[in-house]
């Protein structure tokens, strides 16, 4: 009865988060759009715009919603469709995802650039950005990959280099954009999902190591991103600091108290960078309070341990490690952006799922989640992924 009812619940929990996120997206961006657009109209017709101030722009909200509507809709299409068809088009999907990683570096109109990053591919009708859709590309192809070379995992040139070479590429591609932390991200899951797949530890850790020493050497060589460490590391040792993203994150999400202070009333919205998006928790936690976050977060918690059962109980390898890859990137993504918000680790620029501001973000967790129902759809009752495939045990 339980396990019958595990789509329906991941269901209810994604709907549950997606409202919040609507809402906590009008209520963090409606100043901000407003001074924008008025900034916008006063060098258009300074005299005529000077008055008459309005403080609340719903241009944010209805994007998110918008963006949330076609996010379900696409989870619904992917729950439905059998995810064993995603076995033929995997190799087709991670090459569509490196050619758009590569369209991000032509010149504009078809490659965007913001805040001094070129992230973004302009589609005409939308703004897509490659290195979120390169993550579940990565997981549905490594799936393949792995299942595919599933005798040859015990051999490092056979069953290790494979997938952890596209995974470098695609990694490599996205960190050249000056997005270390969606990189970091991908070769995280990459990993877990090669350990789950059974690859051995002792050719994992190396990999591991040698990854993020990259990824140390990368931030001292990057001025902007070496200089968001010092700040955190300034944080760490000396409190908040004037002006800084990281103090000002802490303090809107310690004063909302127990209940917060109520739905668009935050201090904090304002003078925080990037409210809507990546340090949207902070205003939450401001306008929601303690408890209610408490429950996001156990709402996140209880989505992300369905997705391990699921993973657990899938009636096939390609399903289990589908389950266990999407699994993984909703804990990392989560835990790491709370991580930031709360101020105990460098910010990286990484969005919460179905919550921060972002089109391209909430399609790929919307789908993500609809693969995810698929497999729980097909679980095997009787006989767990585990059971039929002991590798991970004799490791």
């Amino acid at each position: 009865m339980i396990r019958s009812s595990i789509p329906v619940i991941l269901l209810a929990l994604t709907l549950g988060l997606l409202s919040i996120g609507v809402t906590m997206v009008y209520s963090s961006s409606a100043n901000k759009a407003a001074v924008d657009r008025r900034t916008h109209l006063r060098r258009l017709d300074p005299e005529a715009y000077a008055s008459d101030f309005d403080f609340h722009d719903p241009r944010y909200l209805w994007r998110q919603a918008s963006y949330a509507g076609l996010g379900l809709a696409l989870l619904l299409v992917m729950s439905i469709v059998d995810h064993q068809k995603l076995k033929t088009l995997a190799p087709a999907i991670l090459g569509v995802t490196i050619v758009l990683l590569c369209l991000v570096y032509l010149p504009s109109p078809i490659g965007v650039a913001s805040h001094g990053s070129r992230r973004w591919v302009n589609l005409g009708v939308f703004t897509l950005q490659p290195s979120e859709v390169a993550k579940l590309a990565m997981i549905v192809f490594g799936s393949w990959l792995l299942v595919k070379r599933d005798r040859h995992l015990d051999s490092f040139w056979k069953g290790v280099v494979p997938p952890l070479g596209f995974a470098g590429v695609c990694a490599g591609l996205i960190a050249f954009e000056r997005d270390l932390g969606a990189a970091a991200v991908l070769g995280m899951v990459t990993l877990l999902l090669m350990f789950v797949a059974g690859v051995r530890l002792r050719h994992l850790a190396p990999l591991g190591l040698g990854a993020a020493a990259l990824g140390v050497a990368s931030i001292c060589r990057n001025p902007y991103q070496w200089e968001r460490v010092i700040k955190w590391i300034k944080f760490i040792i000396y409190g908040p600091q004037p002006g800084d993203q990281v103090s000002q994150s802490v303090i809107a999400a310690g004063v909302g108290g127990l209940w917060g202070s109520g739905i668009a009333t935050s201090s904090q919205g304002s003078p925080l960078p990037e409210a809507h998006t990546d340090f949207i928790f902070a205003i939450v936690a401001e306008e929601l309070g303690f408890v209610r976050c408490l429950i996001i977060i156990c709402a996140f918690a209880a989505l992300i341990g369905l997705g391990a059962y699921v993973a657990h109980h899938a009636a096939d390898s390609f399903g289990g490690y589908l389950a266990a890859g999407i699994t993984s990137l909703l804990a990392l993504s989560v835990s790491l952006n709370l991580l930031v918000v709360l101020g105990w680790f460098p910010p990286k620029g990484l969005a919460l799922p179905f919550i921060s501001y972002g089109g391209t973000s909430m399609l790929v967790n919307c789908a993500a989640v609809g693969i995810l129902i698929n497999v729980a759809k097909y679980a095997a009752p009787e006989q767990p992924a585990a059971a039929r495939a002991p590798r991970r045990a004799r490791r």
